[in-house]
């Protein structure tokens, strides 16, 4: 385990736990290309939301959204290994969702403006089953991401009441979300889901998803034999 993760020491080598990669692994990418593609993705979508939210907001949704994908990534596939902000900008995508539903009243063609996002999150989604793309991370970005948008976004035309009532919604909901996968991953030993590796890599060949998972014992196996 520690020739694979790196970075520092575990506190206990008999019980490896760097939780801090949970937020860490958003500002890593495997290569130049795939630090391009987020860096493309993000001029092309952060200017127009820190205009209409500020940085500061989005930068909270940015990381939440991140973590939340993080955390549902890591209790579904917790053998392999990943890195990129993916969750983060699904994030980003909802938080454009949460911004057409909010002005909608006001848009010149709101059912066009949602349409193109939700075809864009198709996409992206038909792209996440395809080898070291995280379906899962992108599920969990784009959730955490509306609610967390929900309470963080700037409402403009929504009325008070309703405000207020979706705020009431969003926040628990995101609060109890998290502690559930949270506390999911670490309490549920050896989760065994034979089908869901398909929701984020489709078999489209013999060899097409093979050798996404790190070979490791289950975490309850005795590692002194390692």
């Amino acid at each position: 385990m520690k020739s694979i993760c790196g970075l520092s020491h575990f506190l206990d080598p008999d019980s490896p736990d760097q939780f801090y990669r949970i937020w860490t692994s958003l500002f890593l990418h495997v290569g130049i290309i795939h630090c391009v593609i987020t860096i493309v993705f993000e001029i092309i979508v952060l200017p127009d939301l820190e205009r209409l939210a500020g940085w500061l907001r989005i930068m909270l949704i940015f990381i939440l959204s991140g973590i939340g994908g993080n955390i549902v990534s890591a209790f579904f596939t917790p053998y392999q290994a990943e890195v990129g902000p993916s969750g983060s900008l699904f994030g980003l995508i909802a938080a454009l969702v949460m911004e057409v539903v909010d002005k909608w009243a006001i848009l010149r063609d709101p059912l066009w403006d949602l349409g193109k996002l939700l075809l864009f999150i198709i996409i992206l989604f038909i792209v996440g089953f395809l080898p070291f793309v995280d379906n899962y991370a992108h599920v969990g970005g784009f959730v955490f991401g509306l609610l967390s948008s929900a309470v963080l976004l700037p409402y403009i035309v929504m009325e008070k009441k309703t405000r207020m009532i979706v705020i009431a919604v969003a926040a628990p909901a995101f609060v109890i979300l998290f502690t559930l996968f949270f506390l999911l991953f670490y309490l549920v030993e050896d989760f065994d889901c034979s089908g869901c590796k398909y929701f984020s890599c489709i078999p489209f060949t013999d060899t097409f998803c093979q050798n996404l998972d790190t070979k490791l014992l289950p975490r309850n196996s005795d590692l002194q034999g390692l």
